[in-house]
């Protein structure tokens, strides 16, 4: 086990596994770590007063991914292991970053089929690439993109296993824990019982239907929209009528999304923290499963994915 490692070589190691990253700017960073200023850093200037491995120290000039190179490049050198947390987030054995252009691929390979996650994320409950026509697009996109053979098999390797969660890593550290905790969000309902989480769903799919009323700012903008769709379509505009007069809890992309995003983006995207009344009001029995759930996920670095179902008598 390795206790101290020199500035120059960690520098080597986290620019030769990254693309366009600035020598001197990886060495200006490492040496704000370096604290006796003797050119290496010990294991012991590694962790902050609480004990984590920094983070804070680099994150104001390094790009999320040249912190993740940095991390590896400290378990290649043995100075930290893959179970420590790191900016606030604890990876899981099943849990990987990977670059936004392999998300995209995989997306890609669906081509017509249902959708199975965000831009940002997904939670793979299945082995999709086992569908011979998925696993075909998905390393065409990849080989088109100049990815070789080891780096295909890699994330061929990653992508069959079930229960898999994928965040891309070329992010802002703010959107990549959000990520993170709307991907776990969506594992945790999987694990619910069958009765619970077929509860959840049916109490999602009644927010969806939930109209609000408009302000009346809001009304005159579709007062307006409505008097030109007159103008087009005459009496038909009135079939759309019902649908201007009043908002939904949600956006469309949402909306026309599963029951389960419902309940992931209340939890982790505070664009949506107003829903949460709604939900209570709905059934507050979902609302202490949802509570529950959200607690969990939330907290990045004690995560445990091996705890058991959320139910209303645990946590």
């Amino acid at each position: 086990m390795v206790e101290r490692c020199s500035i120059r070589h960690l520098r080597d190691l986290i620019t030769a596994s990254s693309d366009g990253v600035d020598p001197q700017s990886i060495e200006k960073g490492l040496n704000r770590i370096d604290k006796d200023g003797d050119g290496f850093i010990d294991r012991s200037e590694l962790k902050n007063e609480h004990g984590k491995l920094v983070c804070t120290t680099l994150s104001d000039s390094w790009s999320f991914p040249t912190l993740l190179r940095f991390k590896e490049a400290l378990e290649y050198l043995g100075m930290a292991s893959a179970q420590d947390a790191f900016c606030g987030i604890r990876l899981e054995e099943n849990e990987h970053f990977v670059p936004g252009e392999v998300m995209d691929s995989l997306f890609k390979a669906f081509d017509s089929q249902p959708k199975v996650g965000g831009a940002g994320g997904v939670f793979l409950e299945a082995n999709f690439l086992m569908q011979d026509k998925v696993r075909t697009n998905f390393i065409s996109s990849l080989r088109s993109k100049k990815f070789d053979r080891v780096q295909i098999y890699k994330y061929l390797r990653i992508f069959s296993q079930p229960g898999t969660l994928l965040v891309v890593e070329d992010d802002s550290l703010g959107q990549i824990k959000e990520y993170f905790s709307h991907e776990r969000f969506h594992r945790e309902l999987k694990k619910l019982s069958p009765e619970n989480y077929d509860f959840m769903m049916e109490v999602a799919k009644k927010l969806k239907k939930i109209r609000l009323p408009l302000t009346p700012a809001e009304k005159a903008i579709t007062d307006r929209t409505f008097d030109n769709l007159r103008k087009q379509y005459g009496d038909k505009a009135e079939e759309v009528r019902e649908h201007l007069d009043a908002k939904r809890l949600f956006s469309d992309v949402i909306h026309r999304s599963g029951p389960e995003e419902v309940y992931a983006h209340t939890a982790t995207n505070p664009k949506y923290k107003h829903v949460e009344p709604y939900i209570q009001k709905t059934s507050p029995k979902a609302y202490a499963l949802y509570e529950k759930i959200k607690a969990r996920v939330l907290d990045l670095e004690n995560y445990d994915s091996n705890l058991p179902p959320v139910t209303l008598d645990n946590g």
